[in-house]
């Protein structure tokens, strides 16, 4: 909508509040009730931190900043390849072992 010649030409003569009423008032309105419509919770930042607490412990406090950043995305992404298989949203699975190679 905003690419129409119509509305180009349109930027270079209205005032910007009149140039928004006339070809942005429904695409604003639609981005706010997105935005507004998320769920506002902590509870996956919860289970973010807990985490990085269960893989930065007194045990393994000497891990660098990128290696404990690295390892709970690891951890992330098994506990929702778990959770889509637990729900049957995957049926193909990647033998990540042989890296693709047909040679053995």
């Amino acid at each position: 909508m905003f690419g129409r010649p119509m509305a180009i030409a349109a930027a270079e003569e209205m005032a910007s509040y009149r140039w928004w009423m006339s070809f942005g008032a429904q695409t604003l309105e639609h981005i706010a009730v997105r935005v507004l419509s998320q769920v506002t919770s902590a509870g996956s930042r919860e289970t973010n931190w807990s985490t990085f607490d269960f893989t930065h412990s007194k045990k393994r406090n000497r891990l660098a900043c990128p290696t404990v950043r690295n390892t709970v995305k690891v951890h992330c992404n098994l506990c929702l390849v778990d959770r889509i298989e637990q729900l049957g949203h995957c049926d193909d699975n990647i033998d990540w072992s042989s890296d693709g190679d047909n040679s053995e």
